[in-house]
């Protein structure tokens, strides 16, 4: 689709706007020189003022139930550290990755009603345990 298109699609109300985010790589695999967007963009999610990890989780997790693109950059983390917490999310089955068009998108597959931090927390850390009970069990079988 072309940025017009696209702006029009998500209500943005200037062209400026997402020219920006496209500047700042907020839209994957968009191309301002050919003025192409894939019609599979999602809007960039730009309300992510998490500080804490517990809030970083919760805010990923809340911007894919509403359909919005995350990425490293909306999050001030480098990509090794977003990747993390998107593996733990994945682990804990709080998102899903999914690629279309050469760009990865995260999908959410729980009910709104149970999007609630202390769910998302409970879900990691029940996720984190079971990884590592898997190990200390492998390592034990390994030794015997």
């Amino acid at each position: 689709m072309t940025i017009d298109e696209y702006a029009q699609k998500y209500s943005v109300k200037k062209k400026e706007t997402v020219i920006k985010w496209i500047l700042d790589g907020l839209v994957p695999g968009a191309d301002l020189a050919t003025n192409y967007i894939p019609d599979s963009a999602r809007q960039p999610y730009t309300n992510a003022r998490a500080k804490s990890a517990d809030s970083i989780y919760y805010s990923i997790v809340k911007a894919t139930k509403n359909l919005y693109h995350v990425t490293a950059k909306i999050y001030n983390l480098c990509d090794d550290e977003f990747n993390g917490y998107i593996n733990r999310l994945v682990e804990a089955g709080l998102i899903i990755i999914r690629v279309t068009d050469g760009v990865t998108y995260y999908d959410s597959p729980i009910p709104s009603k149970d999007c609630n931090k202390k769910f998302i927390i409970d879900a990691i850390e029940a996720g984190a345990r079971g990884i590592a009970q898997g190990v200390t069990t492998a390592l034990a079988n390994a030794n015997a």
